[in-house]
């Protein structure tokens, strides 16, 4: 059984070509269409699209979709490969080269450990925080100035004010 794990490291590894066949909106559209095109249960639609994924990220080759689709769909051997003639077209970029390693493993990658994240906060450097002294490299908040009145007052109007009187 092949996981969402590797089906994801594996699409990360493809070419962009691969990557857009696999996630494009119009392969979807198309696999669909065909899906529709031979009438088959819609709860097998997610089996059917998943085992096309799989020859397409190159978890199996082209040269067994047919047998992959029989057995995943539980459908005849003559269906199959109908099916599978409809897929030609779609499934052409895609290499007829049998997978690097075995569907229930991944081949390890290239990438790079994890940055070690930065180390929790020691007892004394907490301390220190609290005393206002800031470790190198780091600045220290500002504080908030206290609230200063201002130095002219809003003038009040002495006399009637006809824009804020209520109507007489």
């Amino acid at each position: 059984m092949i996981t969402t794990e590797q089906r994801t490291e594996w699409f990360e590894k493809a070419s962009k070509a691969i990557q857009y066949l696999y996630s494009s909106a119009e392969s979807g559209k198309k696999l669909f269409e065909i899906f529709q095109k031979h009438n088959f249960s819609e709860d097998k639609y997610i089996l059917y699209a998943r085992s096309i994924g799989d020859v397409i990220l190159g978890f199996y080759p082209k040269s067994q979709l047919a047998s992959l689709l029989q057995q995943n769909l539980s459908i005849s051997a003559e269906q199959a490969e109908l099916l599978a003639a409809d897929l030609a077209e779609l499934l052409a970029p895609v290499p007829d080269t049998s997978p690097t390693t075995a569907p229930t493993s991944v081949a390890p990658t290239n990438k790079q450990p994890a940055a070690p994240q930065k180390p929790m906060v020691g007892y004394a450097e907490l301390q220190e925080r609290r005393a206002g002294v800031e470790p190198e490299g780091t600045l220290a908040p500002k504080p908030i100035p206290p609230y200063q009145k201002p130095l002219t007052d809003t003038p009040r109007y002495a006399e009637r004010d006809p824009y804020h009187e209520p109507i007489e």
